[in-house]
């Protein structure tokens, strides 16, 4: 049956909530593994909520349900402070697994399944070409190294795609913050506001490869549309933003406009919109912001305790839902105007540069010249657990996974032994004729370096195929509705191809190393079996 308009609202309130408490309480990150809210499901009568949860990296999903669980009633108590103004009735929860999101875990299971049966590496030479392409006396040695090579490729894929997949996510993710995240924020080290003088405006202004810089006041406030209310932040801002940001290039309705102190226009966040019914198209209530006094006395009513503005929605915004259902950008003075502050007055400053890879060295330029009251940061420091979360998610999945094809290849020893006894005679002959035993073990760690090449290059080829299929039709969709994309992204790099070769290599090169090194300690015998 399909939701009605209000339970969709409510969905994405307690969604939205329940998330925010699980942070406060320490749930969303769980023995380094992470635990998200994918969906919330409300019957009819709004008086019962399932929430699904998607658990990942952390091998002991029922144990972390049922942890959950038992903190559910302090959930739902902090729950319901939080909306008890908006809902008349708190809803029963409960809390279920969401398996839909476990494509990675999915992908590594599958790869357990696979038995390799080689993995070699070594050096060149002509002898280890012929024997891997020659036909052996024994034909289960022919179908052995094949399936060697079959398995080295499948594994070198998953390798790949698994990284493509992380990279693919880590650039969505970056592409949405780098929408609103600015390459470059000065804040105060203490408190909330700053007041700069004309001096270090100046200096700011004078930092080698400046594009752009907008001063940033913040404030939170009520909201109230017709009938509609919440809580929102203020973000008050000048006509240098859309040079700091892009947050214009984000627009799903509307322009960009900001109006002036005194007719201020405003770009809400989609969440938002929704939440209070704006129509930008025709807008029959004005955006009324209440922002606390801060020079009300204790005793004052809450009417005199209130500044109050109007604003005219311009523009709808739609770059990710902690955004989406947090911010409104209007004009910085009607903020300052609104919040009681002096002309002045900022929360930070938000500064671009022309050449990116500067970032870092423009930052300590900036430390340099505002001193110990300010604080500057990059894109990646005022997003650090973030930025740092996804890369240990990427590079603990490589290490399972490289670490079963090792297990699998040492696995595969008794393939590449099996070939040096085959080749018994032809080792005896060599050594006649005066080979040296570092040529005959050079001989059978090239063999094990050709098997794990070629499978290497098949599995890189598989990956590449996949990769365009997946970037360019989407095979692979992504279940449910609260995505902003489709289907899984895949973004491929150069070094991921190389550090699986690598890999590869390495791996088949220690396990080639104990038959090797018995071929080349084989004494002549041309007697022959």
């Amino acid at each position: 049956m399909n939701e009605t308009k209000r339970q969709k609202q409510v969905s994405r309130l307690l969604r939205e909530e329940i998330s925010d408490i699980f942070k406060r309480l320490g749930l969303n990150i769980l023995e380094g593994g992470m635990i998200t809210i994918t969906s919330v499901q409300l019957t009819p009568d709004l008086l019962e909520a399932r929430i699904y949860l998607s658990v990942f990296n952390i091998p002991d999903k029922a144990r972390i349900l049922e942890l959950v669980r038992e903190k559910k009633h302090e959930i739902k108590r902090q729950l319901a402070a939080r909306v008890r103004n908006q809902l008349r009735r708190i809803p029963e929860t409960d809390y279920f697994l969401d398996e839909t999101l476990d494509y990675v875990f999915k992908m590594e299971e599958l790869f357990k399944k696979i038995r390799l049966e080689e993995g070699h590496e070594p050096e060149g030479s002509s002898f280890a070409s012929r024997y891997f392409i020659a036909r052996k006396s024994t034909q289960a040695i022919n179908i052995i190294s094949w399936v060697t090579v079959s398995a080295i490729a499948v594994g070198a894929a998953a390798l790949i795609i698994v990284l493509s997949v992380f990279n693919g996510f880590q650039e969505l993710v970056q592409s949405l913050y780098s929408s609103f995240y600015p390459q470059l924020k000065i804040s105060p080290a203490q408190g909330k506001t700053m007041l700069m003088t004309d001096a270090q405006l100046r200096a700011v202004r004078t930092l080698p490869g400046l594009a752009g810089l907008c001063g940033i006041l913040q404030e939170k406030a009520l909201l109230r549309y017709g009938e509609g209310r919440t809580i929102a932040v203020l973000m008050g801002v000048d006509r240098g933003f859309s040079l700091v940001t892009g947050v214009k290039g984000r627009l799903d309705q509307g322009v960009f406009g900001l109006g002036t102190p005194d007719t201020p226009e405003c770009v809400v966040g989609a969440g938002i919109q929704d939440n209070l019914g704006i129509n930008i198209h025709k807008g029959i209530y004005p955006l009324t912001a209440y922002v606390p006094r801060r020079d009300a006395p204790e005793t004052a009513s809450p009417g005199d305790a209130l500044n109050a503005g109007n604003l005219i929605p311009s523009g709808v915004f739609a770059i990710q839902q902690d955004f989406d259902n947090t911010y409104v950008i209007t004009n910085i003075g009607f903020v300052r105007r609104l919040a009681g502050l002096s002309p002045g007055a900022l929360s930070s400053i938000y500064l671009s540069i022309r050449d990116p890879s500067a970032m870092d060295a423009s930052a300590a330029r900036l430390r340099v010249l505002m001193g110990k009251n300010f604080l500057v940061q990059t894109r990646f420091q005022q997003n650090q657990t973030l930025y740092q979360v996804m890369q240990t998610e990427k590079w603990v999945v490589f290490a399972i996974l490289s670490f079963i094809m090792a297990i699998a290849a040492f696995n595969l020893i008794g393939s590449l032994y099996m070939l040096v006894i085959d080749k018994a005679t032809d080792i005896s002959i060599l050594r006649a004729m005066g080979a040296t035993g570092g040529l005959i073990r050079r001989i059978f760690l090239v063999e094990g370096v050709l098997i794990a090449l070629v499978g290497a290059l098949i599995g890189g080829t598989i990956a590449l195929v996949v990769c365009w299929l997946q970037q360019k039709f989407g095979i692979v969709g992504l279940q449910g509705n609260s995505f902003i994309i489709d289907s899984y992204p895949v973004s491929m790099h150069l070094q991921d191809f190389l550090l699986v070769l690598a890999t590869i290599i390495l791996i088949a090169l220690v396990a080639s190393l104990y038959p090797a090194g018995r071929a080349s300690a084989q004494q002549i015998n041309l007697k022959g079996p």
